[in-house]
């Protein structure tokens, strides 16, 4: 008779630490009110994509495929923002990014739409160096030339995009194809007067006679 009574008293003991797991091993049941935990939230998604400068080239000859290649190179640290429609505006941003030195960015997923990616606004010290405009100065002489800057055409500039994006999904992948140096027949919102630049235009190509 004790030795029937001493293996039920022991049955009875294993089965509670069976049932509430042992000391200190993880659970996700909440011990005041036996709710089961909520699941962490899911990592925000993310879109990745690389910016790149695209120089001009102001020779006259046609490059080799090294030189054209050499005209392409990373947008770094550069710092943009994403506003919702189809031009700049006053509206406020939905993202923000600045690109890796390698011109690679990351920014938060967009939802389906189009959308507007600007260059943080430049200094003029920046945009005079971005855009290759020569600094400001007193009308020369009529022989040496003089290059006008149309500031009413620079206000519409900076108004522009620097590239739309339409996303219609989770497979969009962002780019950005920026302009970079100029030539002297082409330099955006300027116009020359008098002798040709050092380098001019390269004669149009009449085709086939």
């Amino acid at each position: 008779m004790h030795r029937i009574f001493l293996m039920v008293a022991l049955t009875t003991a294993v089965v509670p630490a069976c049932r509430h797991g042992a000391p200190g091993a993880p659970s996700d049941v909440d011990a005041g009110t036996g709710a089961t935990a909520p699941p962490p939230p899911p990592a925000p998604r993310v879109m990745r994509g690389r910016a790149m400068f695209h120089d001009a080239y102001c020779g006259g000859a046609m490059p080799t495929p090294d030189r054209l290649s050499r005209l392409q190179r990373p947008a770094s640290n550069v710092a943009f923002f994403v506003l919702a429609g189809t031009r700049n505006s006053s509206a406020e941003p939905v993202a923000r990014f600045v690109t890796e030195p390698d011109g690679t960015f990351t920014l938060p997923e967009l939802s389906p739409g189009t959308y507007c990616v600007v260059r943080q606004p430049l200094t003029a010290d920046e945009e005079t160096r971005l855009l290759a405009l020569p600094p400001p100065a007193p009308r020369p002489p009529p022989k040496t030339g003089q290059t006008d800057v149309d500031e009413v055409c620079l206000q519409r500039l900076r108004l522009q995009c620097d590239a739309t994006w339409t996303v219609g999904g989770r497979n969009f992948v962002p780019s950005l194809s920026l302009s970079g140096s100029t030539c002297p027949w082409n330099r955006p919102c300027t116009r020359y007067h008098g002798p040709l630049p050092p380098r001019a235009a390269p004669a149009p190509s009449l085709g086939p006679q």
